[in-house]
């Protein structure tokens, strides 16, 4: 979620409802929204007995540069167990 990553001209797109949100948010406020509705959903889907955990990964599927270098991902498909 840096500005390495993902800089101001390039911006992230966020959807909300299924339609992108315009303008573009930045970083900050699109991290913001995304915890603002994982949040909710996880507390109404998950059972309250479940302990939750935040994780956040480093992807290991980017092209085009290293992972904290401007490199995307260019898969249609989440990674399987064995990648």
């Amino acid at each position: 979620w840096g500005k390495d990553k993902f800089p101001d001209d390039k911006p992230l797109i966020f959807y909300k409802k299924g339609d992108q949100i315009l303008p573009h948010l930045n970083i900050r406020d699109g991290l913001e929204e995304v915890l603002k509705n994982m949040i909710p959903y996880i507390q109404r889907e998950v059972p309250k007995r479940v302990l939750k955990f935040w994780r956040t990964q480093s992807p290991r599927h980017f092209y085009g540069g290293e992972w904290n270098k401007n490199g995307s991902c260019l898969l249609k498909n989440p990674l399987g167990e064995d990648q």
